[in-house]
């Protein structure tokens, strides 16, 4: 949606400087000065713009409805967004040692692995604890007849008993082991897909700081043309009100910084999206 309400404002500032050139055009044309020629260009360009700006409304449209449907929200809710494309995260590069510790803690899938691997280590002592020798006590109050035992007359009579006792398997041991030599083999797993994920993520992070570098670099680098871009169209205004240059020149400065505001958005959103990945690498976001 940001990157949408840039794009609108440069197009929007594009068809501004569009129409200035067609007033310009048609004053010159009224006055002898410039061709029809002229009039006809800055018109065709001027619509071509307009119906590039009703496409992008039109996406916008579609991405506000989009981002309600997401949010399960109704068509008379409001959905506003706050921020800007160019408002970097600020971020500090880990050590090897700090992403190691941070994608350990933070990662959300190897936080899930971990939770899979600690149900099976229980379950493994759960495995391993039924071949195990039991100790157990035991403990009992009863009534029974006297004819049951001696002496042997009709009165009832009540007791108590205690004891202990040992349980041992004698036939179930090679199925307890494996069961748990089955539950062994899922927890090595687990831990063979945590290590492989981890290698994964700190290539997918330090890779998304090397595009993240090579970025910045090509945003300032961008950034001066766009310095360069505004003078020089600056310079063909001038030329072109005095009759020095033609339309085809001004139109080409003109598109030129249209161009480079572009290219600044897009590099803008990329080093946006790169830095986002860099959060939920870490588990910052999900």
């Amino acid at each position: 949606m940001l990157f949408l309400d840039e794009l609108l404002k440069v197009y929007e500032k594009s068809l501004n400087q569009l129409q200035e050139h067609l007033s310009q055009a048609e004053k010159s044309y009224q006055e002898g000065v410039r061709s029809e020629f002229d009039v006809l260009t800055f018109k065709t360009k001027v619509t071509d713009f307009n119906s590039q700006l009703i496409e992008l409304k039109s996406k916008k449209e579609i991405a506000l409805y989009s981002l309600k449907t997401l949010l399960n929200s109704s068509d008379t809710d409001s959905i506003i967004c706050i921020g800007s494309i160019n408002s970097s995260i600020n971020f500090s590069i880990l050590s090897s040692a700090q992403l190691s510790d941070s994608i350990d803690i933070g990662n959300n899938k190897i936080r899930s692995l971990k939770a899979m691997r600690n149900v099976l280590g229980y379950k493994e002592k759960v495995d391993k604890a039924e071949n195990l020798p039991t100790i157990f006590a035991f403990g009992n109050y009863h009534v029974y007849h006297g004819m049951d035992t001696p002496p042997f007359d009709q009165a009832w009579r009540q007791g108590y008993a205690i004891g202990v006792g040992l349980k041992i398997n004698l036939f179930d041991g090679n199925l307890s082991k494996g069961k748990a030599q089955e539950t062994r083999a899922g927890i090595e797993k687990i831990e063979g897909y945590e290590e492989n994920f981890k290698i994964q993520f700190k290539n997918k992070y330090l890779t998304s700081v090397q595009h993240i570098k090579s970025l910045e670099a090509q945003r300032e680098s961008v950034l001066k043309n766009i310095e360069v871009a505004n003078k020089t169209y600056e310079i063909a205004s001038v030329g072109y009100k005095n009759s020095v240059i033609t339309t085809i020149e001004l139109n080409d400065a003109q598109l030129n910084i249209t161009k480079v505001n572009i290219q600044l958005l897009s590099i803008e959103k990329d080093i946006l999206l790169e830095q986002a990945n860099l959060q939920y690498l870490l588990g910052a976001i999900y």
